[in-house]
């Protein structure tokens, strides 16, 4: 077992590791799994809670879902919105 201590950053929830860390990497087999921790003194965001919508339907007495969405839409953080142009291009 190989065990390797790095200090890095996370940038848009990638870990960026400078070259000379990225070199004490190289011991270590290409595909080998291995297990991360990631220690920081920020407190993390807190995930919301799951929700489940089929029981939450069933208990308000409704049958369709869309019906059950049009009264109580999901909240999306920051949504991507796209012009229809913009959806028939994918």
């Amino acid at each position: 077992m190989v065990e390797i201590k790095l200090s890095a950053h996370i940038v848009n929830g990638k870990i960026e590791l400078s070259e000379e860390q990225q070199q004490k990497l190289m011991v270590i087999n290409s595909d080998s799994p291995v297990a991360v921790i990631i220690r920081t003194d920020q407190a993390a965001e807190q995930m919301p809670e799951k929700r489940d919508i089929l029981k939450e339907m069933a208990e308000l007495g409704y049958e369709s879902i869309i019906d059950y969405l049009m009264d109580y839409p999901f909240d999306i953080p920051n949504p991507i919105r796209f012009t229809r142009d913009e959806l028939y291009e994918r």
